[in-house]
């Protein structure tokens, strides 16, 4: 047949038209149509993600646990709160980026980077982390590929590559964070105000690397309650993972050392004879990432977890961060203030609850105003009043030295301390007439209060005063006895060698 030229054939001859494009003028029929939905199995992979998302991050975190030692010796709360949220964000996100067919933008990880930063900030290793990703996104790859065929091959090798893809993005954004995490850890502002802190505290002249503020409201907190369980999960201790659910028991796991013992795992570009990918991880290889893990303590990441924690709260309180200084749960913290007059009390009782309730722990905290020169004594008597509320039992909150200024008066060292205590020491071994005294005196002299706070009759409580004012020669129910009686429980309860 003879073929005749057209139009189009004598411009392209003469060099003026369009030369054919052998992609965009290839077989229409050949054009993935990404108004489709992905489909692996009969499955569309999306929507199969986002309905499996807290089943299958549920068993990420079981694999976590058993097969990177690093994590089971994190808190529970380290588990069920934060990397328990990330891991089915991270399962949500692939489901979107197989619906968009398109890797999302570095701007798109900010809880990843998040994240990321604050692990570096509780001390949780890098290697740990980067390997904890690849170990769930290794699981993401085998719950979709599995029962594919044949007939899915074109459309596994897109979900892989947006896989590989997120994958990519995920590591890179976690490393850059984490890194610059530590470099501002380690930075020379974050020694500065460290420098700082030693040498108000110490009293030494500050070596102007930065300001010092005219005045400090000065902080003493114990946190309590560091790494214990609570209903959301907090807490530092071992766990039992199963692929149902996620429960935390409170057998200590603080000090386990252990390295990851092989450096095989499934690779999701692996490809079978047939062009299918081997999609499984074999449960139980200890193997997700062949890197060793160096041990670290539950407690230690619990307690600088809730440090933390109170410190961004106590940060908000003024126009430049506070200083701070943590040993396990307890610490200290200057928190700058510019003008002369003292900061509003109650507000700085609604900064110390914040605190408390941001960490998920118990804060007793005492503040003193100082000027700079005057740091160290006030920190010390922000650390006697701490002391002295916690051996008395007060409940957890913050404190002045008008807050219980005769107690602190009476437990200052001098000879009468022993001596008061010593009113009392019939009583030392009979606990329940020493509670009984505590509740009562604390209580308003309330028989009923007390015999309800105890668990008992009132008229036990009648007895056990009868019992003190016998052993003691003070009674509870006369006036002037009342204050020796305060007193020498005062005092009994602050001297370290008495129970």
């Amino acid at each position: 047949m003879t073929r005749h030229n057209t139009a189009a054939d004598s411009e392209v001859a003469a060099g003026v038209g369009p030369m054919p494009d052998p992609v965009c003028d290839s077989v229409p029929d050949s054009v993935p149509d990404h108004t489709i939905p992905l489909h692996l199995a009969g499955r569309p992979v999306a929507a199969d993600l986002r309905a499996l998302a807290p089943d299958l991050s549920r068993r990420v975190l079981a694999r976590l646990l058993e097969e990177l030692p690093v994590y089971a010796a994190l808190p529970g709360e380290e588990m069920t709160g934060d990397i328990a949220a990330i891991v089915q964000h991270s399962v949500r996100m692939f489901a979107d980026t197989v619906e968009a067919r398109r890797i999302p933008a570095d701007a798109d990880l900010a809880e990843q980077r998040q994240s990321a930063q604050q692990r570096a900030e509780e001390g949780v290793p890098l290697d740990a982390i980067l390997a904890a990703y690849q170990l769930g996104i290794a699981m993401v790859w085998s719950q979709v590929s599995t029962g594919v065929g044949p007939a899915d091959h074109a459309a596994l090798r897109e979900v892989l590559d947006l896989l590989l893809g997120l994958q990519r993005r995920i590591l890179c954004a976690v490393t850059e964070s984490y890194l610059a995490a530590r470099r501002v850890i380690d930075s020379e502002e974050h020694n500065g105000r460290h420098a700082l802190m030693a040498a108000l505290l110490s009293g030494t002249e500050p070596d102007g690397t930065v300001a010092v503020a005219p005045r400090y409201a000065v902080l003493t907190l114990a946190l309590e309650g560091v790494g214990e369980e609570d209903p959301a999960g907090a807490g530092g201790t071992a766990k039992t993972v199963s692929a149902s659910g996620l429960s935390a028991g409170r057998a200590s796991a603080g000090g386990i050392s252990a390295s990851a013992t092989s450096a095989s795992s499934a690779s999701a570009n692996n490809v079978m004879a047939s062009g299918l990918p081997v999609g499984a991880v074999p449960a139980g290889s200890g193997s997700a990432s062949g890197i060793s893990f160096s041990g670290i303590s539950s407690s230690g990441v619990a307690a600088r977890r809730a440090a933390r924690r109170v410190r961004e709260v106590l940060d908000t309180f003024a126009d430049q961060p506070c200083l701070t200084a943590f040993h396990s749960d307890r610490g200290t913290a200057l928190i700058p203030l510019d003008d002369c007059a003292d900061p509003d009390h109650a507000r700085l009782q609604v900064l110390v609850a914040d605190a408390a309730l941001a960490a998920g722990v118990q804060v007793t905290a005492a503040v003193a105003v100082a000027e700079s020169a005057d740091v160290p004594a006030a920190a010390t008597r922000t650390g006697e009043i701490v002391d002295l509320v916690l051996a008395t039992g007060r409940p957890p909150g913050l404190y002045r030295l008008a807050d219980v200024l005769l107690d602190y008066q009476l437990s200052r060292p001098s000879p009468a301390l022993s001596a008061l205590a010593a009113r009392l020491e019939p009583l030392a071994s009979k606990p329940e007439l020493l509670a009984t005294l505590e509740t009562y005196l604390a209580l308003g002299r309330d028989r009923r209060a007390t015999a309800a706070a105890l668990h008992v009759h009132p008229n036990t409580i009648d007895y056990r005063l009868r019992r003190v004012s016998e052993l003691t020669g003070l009674s509870a129910h006369r006036a002037e006895d009342l204050g020796d009686l305060h007193a020498s429980l005062v005092a009994r309860q602050v001297l370290p060698d008495r129970p």
